[in-house]
């Protein structure tokens, strides 16, 4: 058997860019696709998933699965830079790679599950403008998915104006209003795995105008966004992922979130 042959086939990105050469899944509980080939199964004992979660240095053999199973279920420990590998075992006890260590890992994955936390820091008057600064708190931030927006007071929950970020850092911005009275400011921010966070801060008229407390009737929102669903859609128990479509490699495998 060719070991090029077994591989993890590319999914789509979730929103946001992992490291370079890793995949972003917010789930720690993974399915991992099998087909072994009926003509080819007879000569398989079983197949191995290996996991190391140093880059290479140590694996550990944390799965397996028979030939005629269609996948092997992967439940990560926690958040973090995983590699994964697969070993084919044959009946005569030999095994393709027989060292998993000496070939490269099949995938990189980067679980995350943690939504960051955004941080409104200041919010302030300069003339005709308000300006906004803010922090994010992740391992893995996406300052590229950072949206600002704003609205007046009593505004409805479709008047949210996006605002263009225009600090280098992506951390702060500032924009005109347009209008004297207060305003509601809202940062949602995202991290690589596609983990959301929004927080809304309050901002005060200029010079005292009386209609900026009289607008201000409504319920300050949550400080944080509904969850975003996962890119790929959990397995349900018992269902069997279908087979990836391309020329039929003697094993195809695929990692999703169950």
């Amino acid at each position: 058997m060719n070991y090029a042959a077994l591989m993890f086939l590319t999914l789509g990105l979730s929103s946001g860019q992992a490291p370079s050469g890793y995949q972003a899944l917010k789930s720690r509980n993974l399915k991992l696709d099998l087909d072994v080939d009926p003509k080819q199964q007879s000569k398989v004992s079983h197949v191995e998933l290996f996991v190391s979660r140093d880059k290479g240095g140590v694996w550990e053999a944390v799965a397996q699965a028979k030939p005629t199973e269609k996948f092997i279920p992967f439940a990560a420990r926690e958040d973090g830079l995983y590699w994964l590998s697969m070993v084919v075992v044959y009946t005569d006890g030999t095994q393709e790679p027989s060292n998993v260590a000496t070939m490269p890992p099949a995938q990189k994955l980067l679980i995350d599950t943690t939504s960051p936390v955004v941080k409104i820091r200041d919010t302030r008057r300069e003339q005709e403008s308000v300006v906004v600064e803010w922090s994010v708190e992740d391992s893995f931030p996406n300052d590229e998915r950072t949206k600002v927006e704003y609205r007046l007071f009593g505004g409805s929950d479709v008047s949210w104006k996006t605002i263009p970020i225009t600090a280098a850092d992506r951390r702060g911005t500032q924009f005109n209003p347009g209008s004297p009275l207060g305003v509601q400011v809202r940062v949602t921010v995202e991290d690589q795995a596609g983990n959301t966070a929004t927080q809304v801060s309050d901002v005060a008229g200029s010079g005292g105008n009386a209609a900026t407390t009289a607008l201000r009737s409504e319920t300050a929102p949550s400080l944080i966004a509904p969850p975003t669903m996962p890119i790929i859609a959990p397995v349900e128990p018992g269902a069997q992922s279908p087979v990836p479509a391309g020329p039929a490699p003697v094993v195809d495998l695929t990692p999703k979130p169950q």
